[in-house]
């Protein structure tokens, strides 16, 4: 099986294994509830690549790549609860993708982002064998450490607050980079890596997150109003550099493959455009 090939089946695996975790979690809820959820993971889907990066380092550490499914799966979870929040009106943001408040009420949307937390934190656990407590602290650590600080510095650059330059650079870390960093060493883990193996897996998932995020959002002030040409030129350069270190090695080409991937798809939706 080639790499696409195999990157395609891995898809659609880990989205299968979200969809079924989140049912599961939800086996006591209102059907339409249910549905809501579902809904909202169907439309973070185009992160999914991504959440695959857990996949690509369990193989790169040693490992099968199906044996990183349950981090993708997690990190698609999240990805889901973060995006019901950020497409939220109030936060006036063009992120790529599609909004559940628009369809299902803002409501619905705010209770799905709520809900999908626990759900990727009860998935983890149960999944996560000797290794649960670990991948759950790490979950928490992206949610704690970057996810919740990064909607305060969000709101502020929205409404042009005045903001220090270490929180406006802050705020450029706390998106995709986060994620990635979670399902890469969430990947090395579930395949047994060791702490060096898995530590730097995470740093591979932080610059290829990074790299997406550079493309998407105008970044810290240093870059603020920089062409968006030049962001995802720059951004494809940094993705170049990570495929280039990672050259030579077999077991790194499901990852090397998922970079490529991943820079081709970059559309240069500014993250924080206003309407």
């Amino acid at each position: 099986m080639t790499a696409p090939d195999r990157i395609d089946t891995l898809t659609a695996a880990v989205s299968a294994e979200a969809r079924a975790a989140v049912s599961e979690a939800a086996a006591l809820a209102e059907p339409a509830f249910s549905a809501i959820l579902a809904r909202s993971l169907d439309a973070a889907s185009v992160g999914l690549d991504l959440c695959l990066v857990s996949c690509a380092t369990a193989g790169w550490a040693g490992g099968e790549p199906e044996e990183g499914i349950p981090g993708a799966a997690a990190a698609h979870i999240l990805d889901a609860a973060i995006a019901s929040h950020l497409t939220l009106p109030g936060f006036m943001l063009d992120l790529p993708v599609e909004s559940v408040w628009s369809e299902c009420g803002e409501a619905s949307a705010i209770l799905a982002g709520d809900a999908l937390v626990p759900a990727a934190m009860g998935y983890l656990a149960s999944k996560g064998g000797l290794n649960a407590s670990r991948l759950v602290g790490a979950a928490a650590s992206l949610l704690c450490g970057s996810i919740l600080p990064g909607f305060s510095s969000e709101l502020s650059l929205r409404d042009r607050q005045k903001t220090d330059l270490q929180e406006r650079e802050n705020a450029w870390r706390r998106h995709s980079g986060g994620l990635a960093r979670f399902a890469a060493e969430a990947g090395a883990v579930l395949a047994g890596a060791d702490g060096r193996t898995a530590d730097r897996s995470a740093l591979a998932g932080l610059e290829l997150g990074r790299a997406v995020d550079l493309a998407r959002l105008p970044g810290c002030p240093s870059r603020h109003g920089s062409p968006l040409a030049e962001r995802v030129s720059d951004a494809r350069s940094a993705l170049s550099a990570l495929a280039d270190s990672l050259a030579g090695d077999s077991r790194a080409d499901l990852l090397i493959e998922l970079i490529g991937r991943i820079g081709s798809s970059f559309e240069g939706a500014d993250l924080f455009s206003q309407n």
